[in-house]
């Protein structure tokens, strides 16, 4: 037969490149299926873009210092000037605004740190020139000398009530009228420093000006004569 007559080298040959063009029809269709996955891997989706937007609004959130407010309706008919008392005291009461308040009464709504609250009120117990350590004996000091009771210390943190804070800047408000007073003496004596030298240039301006005055009349006088 025909197939028979052929030499093994020439059968061997024609598998070869039989295979290979196999191998090529097969891998071809497979280019587009590999493209559209790249693609896809390249392509941002909904959700990421949710994820990273999630991300920016959490890390604005933890940089900076959110105060929740409640906003109460003064009337129902949503009218300017218009207060509507037993409305406001149950809308208080049912979103706990009340109790609230008093929770924070009754307990310490003023802590600030020893380092925050020596920075502060250095003035009533220690001189401003020193440098003061933040530490529990010189808070002590502080609150002993302003003569303030119902507080306590902590390891890190000063606990006061509300009205003590009233009360430590009562204390400073000496310190504020000297500190005023001080400035005032400050500006004045620069200002009569500053009088006296504009009078002394004044002075000496119309020293030269007669001077000059002089100069000129004589000059006059010589070429006259």
């Amino acid at each position: 037969s025909a197939r028979s007559n052929q030499p093994p080298q020439a059968v061997g040959r024609f598998r070869s490149s039989f295979r290979r063009q196999s191998y090529q029809v097969q891998r071809k269709p497979s280019n587009p299926l590999t493209r559209k996955s790249s693609t896809r891997k390249n392509k941002v989706t909904v959700g990421a873009q949710f994820r990273t937007s999630l991300k920016q609004l959490t890390v604005a959130l933890t940089a900076a210092e959110p105060h929740f407010i409640r906003c109460i309706k003064p009337n129902q008919a949503k009218k300017p000037f218009c207060f509507d008392s037993n409305l406001v005291a149950k809308q208080m009461k049912q979103t706990g605004l009340v109790e609230t308040v008093r929770i924070r009464k009754e307990g310490f709504s003023y802590r600030p740190s020893f380092t925050d609250f020596i920075h502060a009120y250095q003035g009533i117990a220690f001189p401003y020139t020193v440098k003061v350590a933040s530490s529990l004996r010189n808070c002590f000091a502080i609150l002993n000398k302003a003569g303030v009771t119902c507080w306590h210390l902590g390891k890190t943190r000063v606990f006061l009530k509300y009205y003590h804070e009233d009360q430590l800047r009562q204390c400073l408000s000496d310190h504020h009228q000297w500190a005023i007073l001080l400035q005032a003496h400050w500006r004045r004596i620069m200002a009569r420093k500053r009088l006296e030298l504009l009078q002394a240039e004044a002075s000496r301006v119309k020293r030269e000006a007669r001077d000059f005055c002089n100069w000129i009349l004589a000059t006059s006088e010589s070429t006259l004569c």
